[in-house]
């Protein structure tokens, strides 16, 4: 199962989102339990791929929406967030970069999750 907004997702917009709330006994047990789900269900991911955005690509492709939407500050800070989370939680990431095609993005990821899979025998 392939899937967008994993745990891996949600946890990295948590942790990002936490930095600029005010600490509260609410707050930090919403932000232990979370924690604790989070680790809870990651082991349950085979593989863990990083889809990392180029934004000129974004840019490329989607022209005036792209700009609207993602802006290269905010790509930074996600990519520093997802980079600090990945080493805090010891996940072994696949990353593949959004500059090719969708279709060559997608041999890419059927590349990489063919050689990450346990060969068996």
């Amino acid at each position: 199962l392939a899937c967008n907004r994993s745990v891996l997702d949600h946890w990295v917009f948590w942790s990002r989102e936490i930095r600029t709330k005010t600490r509260t006994s609410q707050l930090d047990k919403k932000h232990a339990l979370i924690q604790h789900l989070t680790s809870y269900w990651m082991p349950s991911y085979d593989r863990h791929f990083l889809l990392r955005l180029d934004l000129s690509v974004l840019q490329e492709r989607l022209g005036p929406v792209a700009s609207r939407e993602y802006a290269l500050d905010d790509l930074t800070e996600l990519d520093e967030v997802y980079q600090q989370v990945i080493r805090e939680l010891g996940i072994q990431v696949i990353e593949i970069w959004n500059n090719g095609s969708i279709d060559e993005t997608t041999q890419k990821l059927v590349a990489a999750l063919g050689d990450a899979m346990p060969k068996s025998g």
